[in-house]
């Protein structure tokens, strides 16, 4: 008798992977909690948002690709691995080429291991010190409403020009419970952190949680 089983291979985290890879780059001083500048380089890039000066900030909100390189650069890949490792970050597998090991690239993990991560995030319960994982989480927040708050990251991995990958993760902060979340969307194109991010407040709203 024959069994055929089909595996799916897990996602590229895409921007999803700059929450962790900026507790990295505070861990290791590459970016200090009081002061998380960076200067740009004068080369022109795909968004003109990113042509400028970035703090944590608005490197996240903006999702400013050459800002969290520079922090994988400075840090190195021995370094990353080992506290990819250390938090059990997906495959952990940092093979691809340092620029853009998380685009599409050998880096994955998937929607429960992402929802895994941010419990622990949330409950500091992973690796780092406890001041810089409160400068991401106060980086993360996008929206208040009526006394709840929302805290997320989106991503978007892109092939021959198409999106394909989409990502929203994050968190819902209410009086009493907090509702981690992590929504990923695939297709041949239009599957952008837009989509993932429209999917899950879709979801948030008829849950009555956000």
């Amino acid at each position: 008798m024959l069994f055929i089983i089909k595996i799916r291979v897990s996602p590229a985290p895409d921007s999803t992977y700059k929450i962790y890879d900026a507790l990295i780059g505070l861990e290791l001083g590459i970016i200090k909690s009081g002061d998380t500048s960076m200067k740009w380089n004068g080369k022109a890039n795909s968004y003109s948002v990113w042509d400028q000066d970035q703090t944590l900030e608005s490197a996240l909100k903006d999702s400013v690709n050459w800002y969290f390189q520079e922090i994988d650069k400075k840090a190195g890949k021995k370094q990353l691995y080992s506290y990819y490792k250390k938090i059990s970050y997906g495959n952990y597998n940092l093979s691809g080429d340092i620029s853009d090991y998380w685009m599409e690239s050998s880096l994955r993990i998937s929607p429960v291991e992402q929802v895994l991560l941010l419990k622990d995030f949330y409950t500091d319960n992973l690796v780092f010190n406890d001041k810089n994982i409160k400068a991401v989480k106060n980086a993360l927040k996008l929206s208040e409403n009526n006394g709840k708050i929302l805290f997320g990251k989106t991503g978007t991995g892109t092939l021959d020009g198409k999106n394909v990958n989409g990502w929203f993760v994050g968190f819902v902060e209410k009086e009493d419970n907090v509702f981690i979340f992590a929504v990923n969307v695939q297709a041949k194109d239009n599957a952008g952190g837009k989509a993932a991010a429209e999917t899950a407040l879709a979801v948030l709203r008829d849950k009555n949680i956000y």
